[in-house]
């Protein structure tokens, strides 16, 4: 499943399924850097933004634009498919400081030219122990696991 398949209102325009959640990207090199006191807070490049969660997709995907504004290196590159089956070669870059829902972690993400907004993707979902309410089309912690992630080591 894409997304959620009930109505929503974003931004006043009612939209098939589309969960969109506010999402807190930082270069780690940075944030790290200010945390040993090398470079100050403010300095930390960061953008804040509306991701849309797209449980079809399994990585993070920024667009090239917010890549370029974090000033991400790239780490590898991997082959992606698309819903029409394409194949192409993108460039995975990182690391990246993902905060969704009050919830942080370290990620990779794949850059994609074309995109106007990043896409929350399964393993962010995962790593964060967040789910999707499709009553609220929202994106929310795990009732079961409210204060932190739970991570199953089965």
């Amino acid at each position: 499943m894409r997304q959620v398949q009930t109505t929503a209102e974003t931004e006043g325009v009612k939209e098939m399924g589309r969960v969109v959640a506010r999402i807190i990207l930082q270069n780690y090199n940075d944030w790290r850097d200010a945390q040993l006191g090398q470079l100050a807070p403010e300095q930390i490049r960061t953008v804040e933004v509306e991701g849309l969660v797209d449980t079809g997709a399994t990585l993070l995907v920024i667009p090239k634009t917010i890549a370029d504004q974090l000033g991400l290196p790239e780490v590898r590159r991997a082959t992606v498919r698309y819903a029409d089956q394409r194949v192409a070669e993108k460039p995975v870059v990182g690391p990246i400081r993902v905060t969704v829902c009050n919830r942080t972690a370290l990620f990779e993400a794949v850059v994609e030219e074309q995109l106007n907004e990043p896409l929350i993707g399964q393993i962010v979902l995962e790593s964060l122990d967040l789910v999707v309410s499709p009553r609220e089309l929202t994106l929310m912690p795990n009732p079961r696991s409210p204060e932190l992630p739970m991570i199953d080591l089965l």
